[in-house]
């Protein structure tokens, strides 16, 4: 059963559109790196109700196996510091899958 990660990213003020659209790429190309995703979307938000996060992406993994490889694998830690270095705050939910 499909296991969705998802990341709400509010950047710090001053972060340019250019830094942005890099690491939104970079978290999209992961699916080149790493098994088990499915699938990678990102995108900007355009309601008010996002208390201040502007980004999504959402991350489709196989099954929960599958989540617990993408969290340690190396593509995706060293996405991780770049992420941090221009994020204000991250927001993380994952659900589905079938349950332990």
């Amino acid at each position: 059963m499909p296991v969705f990660h998802i990341v709400l990213i509010k950047w710090k003020p001053g972060t340019s559109d250019k830094r942005m659209t890099e690491r939104m790429q970079a978290l999209e190309a992961l699916k080149d790196q790493i098994p088990g995703i499915v699938s990678v979307h990102t995108g900007v938000n355009f309601s008010d109700r996002a208390k201040g996060y502007t980004h999504v992406g959402i991350v489709q993994l196989k099954d929960r196996d599958a989540l617990a490889n993408y969290g340690p694998h190396p593509a995706h830690r060293a996405l991780g510091e770049p992420f941090r270095e221009i994020a204000e705050d991250l927001m993380v939910v994952d659900f589905g899958g079938e349950a332990t």
